[in-house]
C-alpha cells in the first residue's frame, strides 16, 4: 500500500459520512455526531508524516486544508462537551450555560460553510486532492519505511526538547494542551499509515510501565493498529511502550479538558468555584498533576524507547 491508498482509504470514509449526512437537516451536527472528525485527523496525521518525507509545498497545503475542517470540528467538538459536562454541575450559573449552548449552533454554521465553500460537500476538492495525489511518484515500500523511522525519530526528539524547553508546565493551553498534541501525532501517525506500522511484544521486563498498563489501556480498540496482507516492511513499534504512550495522552487529555474548562469559568466571573470543584481539579492543581505524569513518563525515557527498527513481514 502506497501514500495514494492511504489518502484514498480516509478520502473514501470522507465521501461516505458527508453523502450521508448532506440532506440532514443541520448536517454540521449529523457530521460531528457521525465521527467525521476522525478520518479527518488521520488525513492531517497523513499529510504531516509525508510533506516532510517528500518535502513537498502542495502536501504542506494539503495539510493546512485538513486542518482548517478538523479544527472547526473540534470548536463544535469543544462547545458540546464542555456544555455537556457544565449541565451536569449545578453550581454553574444558567446564563454561562446558555451563553455556551448559543456558541453551538454558529459553531456548526461556520463548519457548513467552510465543508461548502471549500468544495467538501460536492465533492470537488476530493476530485482535486485524488488528482494531485495521483501524480506524486511515490516512494518504494522499503525506501518508505526507512524514512517514516527517521521521522519518527526527529518527532520524538522534537516532543523531548519542547518538554526540557518548557517543564514544568504552568500554562494549560501553550504547555499542558501543546505537549498532548505532539503527544497524540505519534498514535494517529501509527494509525493512519494502514498497515506501515506495527507493535511488537518484546517481552519487555520494566517496572515503571506497569502503573500505564492498565486493562483499560491495554484492551482499547483504539490500540490496535491496522494491517495490510500486501505490507512487507513495516516500522516496528514497542508494545507496551505504546500502550503507556496511549495512557499519558488520554490522562493528560482529562486534565487539559478540566483546565479548559475552568478558564472559561473563571473568565466568566463564576462565584465560589471552590465551592463545587474540589482544589486538585483548580487548574493550580491540575497542572501539578500534569506535571508530575508528564515528568515521570519522561524521565523513563519511553519515548526514546519506542521505536525498536524495521520488520520484515
Amino acid at each position: 500500500m502506497n501514500g495514494y491508498k492511504r489518502f484514498d482509504y480516509y478520502l473514501s470514509e470522507i465521501e461516505k459520512l458527508i453523502q450521508k449526512g448532506k440532506n440532514a437537516e443541520n448536517f454540521g451536527e449529523h457530521l460531528l455526531q457521525a465521527n467525521l472528525r476522525t478520518p479527518f485527523f488521520m488525513m492531517e496525521g497523513l499529510a504531516r508524516v509525508y510533506s516532510a518525507l517528500y518535502e513537498d509545498t502542495w502536501l504542506e497545503k494539503l495539510k493546512d486544508q485538513i486542518k482548517e475542517v478538523e479544527d472547526a470540528l473540534g470548536v463544535a467538538d469543544h462547545f458540546v462537551m464542555t456544555l455537556k459536562t457544565f449541565e451536569a454541575i449545578p453550581e454553574i450559573p444558567t446564563d454561562l450555560k446558555q451563553s455556551l449552548q448559543s456558541k453551538i449552533p454558529e459553531s456548526f454554521k461556520s463548519l457548513e460553510v467552510l465543508l461548502t465553500e471549500k468544495g467538501w460537500m460536492n465533492g470537488t476538492r476530493i476530485k482535486k486532492i485524488r488528482k494531485k495525489l495521483s501524480a506524486i511518484n511515490w516512494m518504494k515500500e522499503k525506501k518508505e519505511i526507512k524514512a517514516l523511522y527517521e521521522f519518527y525519530i526527529t518527532e520524538i526528539d522534537e516532543i523531548a526538547t519542547f518538554y526540557t524547553e518548557n517543564a514544568a508546565f504552568t500554562d494549560m493551553e501553550e504547555h499542558v494542551h501543546e505537549f498532548r498534541r505532539k503527544l497524540r501525532w505519534l498514535s494517529i501517525y501509527a494509525t493512519s499509515m494502514r498497515g506501515a506500522v506495527q507493535l511488537i511484544n518484546t517481552a519487555l521486563v520494566d517496572k515503571s510501565l506497569n502503573k500505564y498498563l492498565t486493562d483499560e489501556t491495554v484492551h482499547s480498540p483504539y490500540n490496535v493498529l491496522p494491517e495490510h496482507p500486501t505490507q512487507r516492511y513495516s516500522l516496528l513499534l514497542e508494545q507496551n511502550r505504546f500502550y503507556a504512550l496511549s495512557w499519558l495522552i488520554k490522562e493528560v487529555g482529562q486534565i487539559k479538558d478540566f483546565g479548559l474548562m475552568n478558564e472559561i469559568i473563571a473568565g466568566e466571573n463564576v462565584p465560589n468555584p471552590e465551592g463545587w470543584n474540589a482544589p486538585e481539579k483548580m487548574n493550580d492543581g491540575l497542572l501539578q498533576k500534569a506535571n508530575a505524569i508528564c515528568k515521570a513518563f519522561m524521565e523513563e525515557q519511553h519515548l526514546e524507547k519506542l521505536v525498536m527498527g524495521i520488520g520484515k513481514n
